[in-house]
């Protein structure tokens, strides 16, 4: 199981971001040759680029913001994948599906959908925190590692994966004949 999850918390951020670096590495090349068969200086191309801060930057955002974050959504989709052998992917989506329709019905309310939506929207992140004229390398830096690491949601993300890991585990050995 912690195969399967680690796929697309950690192995699938760091190809990104190894693709990701090569074709910016590739365009800074690319702008270098033009440059120089133009008889220009690319030094000023070479001193902007900031390649190594940049894809430090690029590093902590995927794995951290697009891979860990999204830890209980993909111990979610384990545990169902381990309950239901048939058709997972409906499985997966109507039962929260059910729940955020149900709320809105009886409450009024979409705090379980803004609940799934918000690690997606970036809405954790308060604008007024954003560093002047950070660009958008500093938007890909918020909320620095130390600001994630303290947060509780976090941490509760991290428990319930956890859990539905745990869950899955269990699931997969009851099937399994003795």
């Amino acid at each position: 199981m912690l195969a399967k999850l680690a796929i697309p918390i950690l192995v699938l951020p760091l190809i990104c971001w190894a693709l990701t670096v090569a074709l910016q590495l590739l365009m800074l090349l690319t702008s270098t040759a033009i440059l120089a068969a133009h008889g220009d200086s690319a030094a000023a191309v070479w001193t902007e680029a900031r390649l190594v801060p940049n894809a430090l930057g690029l590093l902590y955002h995927l794995v951290a913001l697009h891979g860990v974050a999204f830890a209980p959504v993909y111990g979610w989709l384990l545990f169902v994948s381990a309950w239901a052998p048939r058709a997972p992917l409906a499985w997966a989506i109507l039962p929260p599906a059910a729940i955020g329709v149900i709320e809105r019905v009886a409450f009024g309310t979409t705090h379980f959908a803004e609940l799934l939506i918000s690690p997606m929207s970036g809405r954790s992140v308060a604008p007024s925190s954003m560093p002047a004229g950070g660009g958008l390398m500093a938007e890909l830096m918020m909320p620095s590692p130390g600001q994630l690491l303290i947060t509780p949601a976090l941490w509760i993300g991290l428990a319930i994966a956890t859990l539905f890991v745990l869950g899955a585990t269990r699931v997969r050995r009851a099937a399994q004949p003795a």
